[in-house]
């Protein structure tokens, strides 16, 4: 929107990109969409040949200048006074109606974007047969809605959401493997989870979208016998099956430790 810099746009961009879990690779995602989404070819190929001759700590009026010490390139398309301008009004956020809509999605100044390269990642890369669906923990002090202490992780401040969309029916676990399994609905494939997501409850929701599921699965639990909880011989399993096809495993690998894994992708015992 007009009356807003890029620098305030960009920064604003890059703290609410955190939520999208990019890494050590957030500064160059938004690099690359915030080129990508240039309408005007000439500044995007300006901002790509920036980019090639390492200028991204220059100034404009040092790329700019025509006392020979600037880039030719740069003034060859358009004028100083031009690119600032453009760099100035480029948006990709209606920043009129953003407060609404941050009322009910706190990643609404990036949306747009966020969704648009979860979809092209989405249409490059086919996963394998076995999947797997974990979480990442990015250390953050700044301000933030559903910011969580964690003391007992390495990074102890985290972002913990959770989207308005979910279904209540369910636990915030089960409807996040549930919305990221949506693009391979019906394809015979496996999640492989850890004991945050893996319940019987999502084992169930997944057979009707034709995925399976093995994982490990915290001991408390309803669905878990009494016995497969009690101390054991080391090596020592024991196996729970239902009607439905989903199979509890209970394994014993060292003295006074119990590991509880839950599949519906397994139903026969192995020795």
């Amino acid at each position: 929107m007009p009356g807003e810099k890029i620098s305030t746009y960009i920064a604003e961009l890059k703290k609410m990109a955190e939520y999208c879990k990019l890494g050590s690779t957030l500064d160059e995602a938004i690099r690359d969409r915030l080129i990508a989404g240039i309408e005007d070819f000439s500044i995007q190929r300006k901002l790509l040949r920036e980019g090639v001759g390492k200028g991204g700590s220059e100034s404009t009026k040092s790329l700019f200048a025509r006392d020979g010490t600037g880039r030719n390139i740069f003034g060859a398309g358009m004028n100083e006074r031009r690119f600032v301008f453009l760099l100035n009004v480029l948006r990709f956020d209606n920043r009129e109606s953003r407060e609404e809509r941050r009322k009910d999605d706190k990643l609404a100044p990036i949306r747009e974007l966020c969704e648009l390269f979860i979809a092209k990642c989405s249409s490059l890369y086919t996963p394998g047969t076995n999947c797997t669906i974990d979480e990442s923990l990015l250390n953050f002090r700044g301000r933030c809605g559903f910011k969580q202490y964690i003391p007992n992780k390495p990074a102890k401040k985290n972002y913990i959401g959770k989207d308005s969309n979910y279904d209540p029916n369910f636990s915030v676990p089960t409807n996040v493997v549930l919305e990221l399994v949506k693009p391979i609905e019906n394809t015979n494939r496996n999640i492989t989870t850890d004991n945050w997501y893996t319940s019987y409850e999502l084992a169930m929701e997944l057979k009707k979208r034709n995925i399976t599921l093995v994982g490990t699965l915290k001991k408390n639990k309803a669905i878990i016998p009494k016995n497969f909880l009690l101390n054991g011989d080391i090596g020592v399993s024991q196996y729970g099956f239902d009607a439905m096809g989903v199979t509890i495993l209970s394994y014993v690998p060292k003295q006074k430790k119990r590991v509880i894994s839950l599949s519906s992708m397994h139903h026969e015992k192995y020795t």
